[in-house]
């Protein structure tokens, strides 16, 4: 029994120390070298999150344009039919498009509520959190009844990664611009919103057509706002990417102070983005890169190789703002961030917030930096009463 227990200390004791040699070993790797890169650490579940399982019986109907039914909404309250073919873009595109209870009412031209997915999710994810908030607003009378139309602005278009493109996995999102990836601002611009307007009972004025969405959903959704006023005047963005080279004394990651902010003007593939308990961090290399970067590749967008941030600048809804004027005075913006936001976005909004009042928009709400994280457990919570601001617009 001595023999075995002595076998069992060492054993422990060996144990022990590797792991003390391990966690300094970690931790000095980032104090001087920096957080570990998740893409190489952790599996690409805490990355792309799979589509909420969503069965809908109504009020309403869903319409659902897909080739992969097996990953849509189910119900009663389902419509299949094929996937959206696009011109501009690859692949054959899913969208859901919501229709309320008393659709098609005669005479009726219902608003039209364009929502966005972020930068790793798809279009059942914004369906799983919007549609609560809404039903309970229209029923209230807080909103009036809407289509609403999710579509997917992913690479793919459908949540699938092409194993035969090991290059780039097409579940990314786009951020909804024209790249050597495809001309996906043209594809909801010039196809998606003039097809709904065509076969919905839409109003198709600007004033009633409000695009929405979270982060990378929010950037397009204040981007089209801003170059597209003959398609939307009515921005909602739930930790909105709205300076895509925001950086304090070099770092995306600092908080905002107007003594140390300074756009990006370098590239740096591995400049952290994100933050995970200090300890992980998603890089420049996965969620800039992959459209940004998109000029190394034969497209119809884009001839020359810039840098990235020359890239960024291009799309950039503060550098449009600093750089040129706009007359924003008929745009309005529904802008809010958490304060724990995990891409620091709440830093975005005193960028851009007075750039964009100074061109004449009106923003809200005042209070536009609130308590959470970037998730979509946040957008729940400021759904209700971004759509209740919205019921008074439209």
């Amino acid at each position: 029994m001595k023999g075995i227990g002595r076998k069992i200390l060492i054993f422990l004791s060996t144990a022990v120390g590797l792991f003390l040699i391990a966690v300094v070993g970690l931790a000095a790797y980032i104090k001087f070298i920096g957080p570990l890169p998740a893409e190489k650490v952790l599996p690409e579940h805490f990355f792309f999150l799979n589509p909420p399982h969503i069965t809908f019986d109504g009020p309403g109907k869903l319409i659902v344009f897909t080739g992969h039914p097996e990953r849509m909404p189910s119900g009663s309250g389902v419509v299949i039919k094929p996937p959206f073919k696009s011109e501009f873009v690859r692949g054959n595109r899913e969208m859901i498009v919501y229709l309320p209870p008393d659709y098609p009412k005669q005479g009726v031209l219902y608003p039209l509520i364009m929502a966005f997915h972020g930068y790793m999710d798809c279009p059942q994810h914004m369906l799983a959190t919007f549609l609560p908030s809404y039903q309970y607003a229209v029923s209230g009378k807080i909103l009036k009844p809407s289509v609403v139309v999710f579509p997917d602005i992913s690479i793919g278009g459908n949540g699938l990664d092409d194993p035969g493109t090991p290059d780039i996995d097409e579940r990314i999102g786009t951020w909804m611009i024209n790249s050597n990836h495809g001309r996906y601002e043209d594809f909801i611009i010039k196809e998606i919103v003039p097809y709904i307007r065509k076969n919905f009972q839409v109003d198709p004025s600007p004033q009633k057509t409000v695009f929405m969405g979270f982060s990378m959903g929010g950037y397009a959704s204040v981007a089209t706002v801003i170059r597209h006023p003959e398609t939307a005047l009515i921005a909602i963005g739930f930790a909105p990417v709205v300076d895509f080279r925001y950086s304090c004394g070099g770092s995306k990651l600092k908080k905002f102070d107007p003594g140390c902010y300074r756009p990006i003007d370098k590239d740096d593939p591995k400049r952290p983005f994100l933050i995970g308990a200090h300890i992980v961090t998603l890089r420049e290399s996965v969620i800039i890169n992959p459209i940004f970067d998109s000029d190394k590749i034969r497209g119809t967008v884009w001839d020359r190789d810039l840098p990235v941030f020359e890239r960024l600048r291009e799309s950039n809804p503060s550098d449009w703002l600093r750089e040129k004027q706009y007359d924003l005075s008929d745009r309005v913006f529904y802008l809010v961030s958490g304060d724990h936001d995990n891409y620091n976005v709440q830093s975005h909004l005193p960028v851009f917030i007075p750039l964009a009042k100074k061109a004449g928009a009106i923003i809200a709400p005042e209070n536009n930096i609130r308590p959470g994280y970037h998730s979509w457990q946040f957008v729940s919570e400021q759904m209700p009463e971004a759509l209740e601001w919205l019921g008074k617009r439209i």
